[in-house]
């Protein structure tokens, strides 16, 4: 078999895995919210698998959440949207 690669699966640091893409030590992987838009903005890793298809109902799953208190929730609106829509634009562009 010609250029056979070895398959396994591991654990790592999330940190790293950008760096072991680069020098091509993971030909994949499967990571959450925010690793995997940085994969594909930061190292130009494609998607393989988009898991949406995966979760019913239709696609709908939580990947990250955004904790807050509701008086700063209250007190702080217009950052709080920002806050939300700088992390859709980091995930989905």
């Amino acid at each position: 078999m010609q250029n056979e690669r070895q398959r396994r699966r591991c654990t790592t640091d999330t940190t790293i895995i950008p760096t072991l893409f680069l020098k091509k030590q993971i030909d994949a992987e499967w990571v959450p919210d925010p690793w995997d838009a940085r994969l594909v903005n930061e190292v130009g890793r494609k998607v393989l698998l988009d898991e949406r298809t995966l979760w019913p109902p239709d696609g709908k799953f939580v990947t990250a959440s955004i904790p807050a208190r509701t008086d700063y929730l209250q007190q702080n609106p217009d950052l709080i949207k920002k806050l939300v829509a700088a992390k859709v634009n980091e995930s989905y562009g």
